[in-house]
């Protein structure tokens, strides 16, 4: 019995120059809910912006944010996993120091920015959607660090990942995001750890979600949950090893939701 849909975002079903969520989602949220369905909203995303995206339902939904590194459930932290200030200034500064990168910290109030361009702030406040500070240095940001980001996006980002792994793990791990975004966790930090810990939270079996995802960062999902859907846009490493890949993953929780109302009629 299906008891959660855990669903990325972006590149799920969210695609790269779009700023809102097709609103044919909320209705399907509300249709799945009432057959006993939660959603379980999984992105790289911080948990004011995903609240705008999904305003509609905000309050109905939980979240799983930052990659992991922060789960909200009813507006209260039920997991957030916090990086060791001195390590993570480390890697801050040395990504301030790539050319072709710009640096992102994460907090749970919000995310801040010590900018190298005005368009990348624009960026993260416009495209993006954050809530962002501008910060002076690193170092005079008061709250604990929960996940830091790198945006690079004219790099290859694969060889940028590469480069970055040999300078943060083990204690951060860099993965990569969407639309030329690494994210960097606390070791053992991922989507699918946040999602066993709620899933022990809320009285859950894990075999009884349904995950989907597009990208290398929802692999974790796929070891965690009871059946994974790739989107067809996805990962390559994704999609080999989903149970399913799907043309709309909007489309399909529809045909979901329809099918578990026959059941239930």
């Amino acid at each position: 019995m299906i008891k959660m849909i855990a669903c990325d975002i972006d590149g799920t079903i969210l695609f790269q120059g779009e700023t809102r969520l097709n609103r044919r989602l909320f209705p399907i949220i509300r249709r799945l809910q009432s057959c006993g369905v939660e959603y379980l909203s999984c992105s790289g995303r911080q948990y004011a912006n995903q609240r705008r995206l999904f305003a509609p339902v905000a309050d109905e939904i939980s979240y799983i944010c930052e990659n992991g590194s922060l789960t909200m459930y009813r507006g209260q932290a039920v997991g957030c996993e916090v990086l060791d200030r001195a390590r993570a200034l480390e890697l801050l500064r040395f990504i301030q120091q790539q050319p072709e990168c710009e640096g992102l910290l994460s907090t749970q109030k919000c995310c801040y920015v010590v900018p190298k361009s005005e368009e990348y702030v624009r960026h993260v406040r416009e495209v993006v959607g954050n809530d962002t500070e501008i910060a002076g240095d690193w170092d005079e940001i008061p709250e604990d660090f929960i996940k830091i980001s790198l945006y690079a996006p004219e790099g290859d980002l694969p060889a940028i990942q590469k480069r970055m792994a040999a300078f943060s793990e083990p204690y951060q791990t860099p993965v990569l995001g969407g639309y030329g975004w690494i994210d960097f966790l606390r070791e053992g930090c991922s989507k699918g750890a946040a999602l066993r810990k709620y899933c022990e939270f809320r009285g859950i079996n894990p075999g009884e979600v349904i995950g989907i995802g597009d990208n290398e960062n929802d692999l974790a999902l796929l070891e965690t949950v009871g059946e994974m859907w790739a989107v067809e846009n996805g990962h390559p490493n994704l999609k080999a090893r989903a149970k399913r890949t799907v043309g709309s993953a909007i489309d399909e929780l529809d045909r979901l939701a329809s099918r578990l109302e026959e059941q239930r009629a």
